[in-house]
């Protein structure tokens, strides 16, 4: 052995001896932290522990009772942004709120909370020789001393959620084609079409699913469509009108014009009072389906808003068990059809919102479902929940089953 592997193995030696004995004080350590936490002293009656006082209304009298925090949509560099609520007391501080007047719920962009404030205070009727913990956690992080005063809000105000969720409706959808319009209400209860915008409270409106036994669900297909500023719901009224739509894509003259199809005596639709027309609306999904009564081809229904006002609940869900020897969505389209049901429908030439016939089949290239033939109608409708808004109106509507991720569901 040379000197070299001497030196080398009395260095290994050493070395292994050192991190012996690291090993053992750490053992040492860690056993003897681990007796002190379990032999500790809890804080009982050698201590005297301070916490926060309760709640109590701030000095702000402005304030200090519960008032409606409103967030609105907002335009941050061309891109609408969905605002938060949030109790942030900075937030809060630099909002004007509301008072509660006939408010009994609140919405998605809304939030209900009052300005309080507590303070770190010993607890009472202990002797001064306890020792002080003090135990009041700030709403900033870290701790505060006794005798601190915080102010911030609490959403304490036994006022629920509103049900629902707050939309914009897209009718005669299409963005390939940018044909993305939304239903926009006059003060007077009056609709028409506009450009879609959620930062537009004329066009924000609460979207209540129920199902078919009557029962609020998020899943339900049954909806009732509520004007939170006017307290009024979506119906179809007596009076009628004409419009025109232009057929996107297609020249049906095949004279290279933009092809225009005019519809007389239609339905003009309103807001009106809730009690007689609540849940009148069938958010039916788009589909392809090769039933039809004639022949085998390929069939194309539009995702459509349509109108049941009429029409017996039970028997809308018998027609999609079955009807007249189909199965769903064939029964339940020919039971739509049956009955001489409406849809909504926007034709892009003016901005009037009608009621057109219910649209069986507007099947003119089965690879890309949204578009139209001559002789149907293009009546593809969208809503979205305005926080998801900045992707649910930048792709169009999957027809039933479709989850393939360039499409979303209606």
């Amino acid at each position: 052995m040379t000197k070299f592997d001497d030196i080398f193995f009395v260095i290994i030696i050493f070395t292994t001896i050192i991190i012996f004995v690291i090993a053992v004080i750490i053992t040492i350590i860690v056993k003897k932290h681990k007796q002190d936490l379990e032999n500790r002293d809890i804080p009982d009656s050698n201590y005297q522990i301070n916490s926060w006082s309760s709640p109590e209304p701030s000095d702000d009298s402005t304030r200090n009772q519960c008032l409606l925090y409103n967030f609105p949509t907002t335009i941050i560099n061309g891109n609408k942004q969905i605002s938060v609520p949030t109790l942030n007391t900075s937030t809060l501080n630099q909002l004007t709120p509301s008072n509660l007047d006939n408010i009994s719920c609140y919405y998605q962009d809304q939030i209900i909370a009052k300005q309080v404030k507590k303070t770190c205070t010993p607890v009472q009727n202990i002797s001064d020789d306890k020792q002080s913990i003090t135990i009041c956690p700030s709403i900033n992080g870290g701790y505060v001393d006794v005798g601190t005063t915080e102010v911030y809000y609490s959403d304490d105000c036994n006022i629920p959620k509103c049900e629902g969720k707050l939309s914009v409706i897209g009718i005669n959808f299409h963005p390939f084609y940018n044909l993305v319009k939304c239903i926009t209400s006059n003060h007077d209860g009056t609709t028409f079409m506009q450009d879609c915008d959620p930062t537009n409270d004329d066009q924000v409106f609460s979207i209540i699913l129920q199902d078919l036994d009557n029962q609020l669900n998020d899943k339900g297909r049954v909806a009732k469509i509520f004007n939170r500023n006017l307290g009024k719901c979506l119906r179809i009224s007596d009076s009628v009108t004409s419009t025109s739509y232009d057929v996107p894509g297609y020249d049906c003259n095949q004279d290279n014009t933009h092809s225009t199809i005019q519809l007389n005596n239609q339905n003009t639709i309103i807001f009106d009072d809730c009690d007689d027309y609540g849940f009148i609306w069938y958010l039916l999904p788009a589909s392809i389906w090769s039933q039809t009564k004639d022949n085998n081809n390929s069939v194309n229904t539009p995702s459509q808003f349509v109108y049941i006002k009429n029409l017996s609940f039970d028997d809308i869900k018998s027609a999609i068990k079955s009807y007249d020897g189909y199965t769903y969505p064939a029964s339940l389209i020919y039971y739509f059809a049956d009955q001489n049901v409406k849809s909504l429908f926007y034709g892009g030439k003016d901005q009037k919102l009608v009621a057109a016939d219910f649209v069986i089949n507007q099947n003119s290239d089965i690879q890309n479902p949204n578009t139209i033939n001559c002789s149907g109608g293009y009546t593809t409708s969208q809503y979205s929940d305005i926080n998801s808004f900045n992707y649910t109106f930048l792709v169009p509507v999957c027809t039933e089953g479709d989850n393939k991720g360039s499409c979303v569901n209606f």
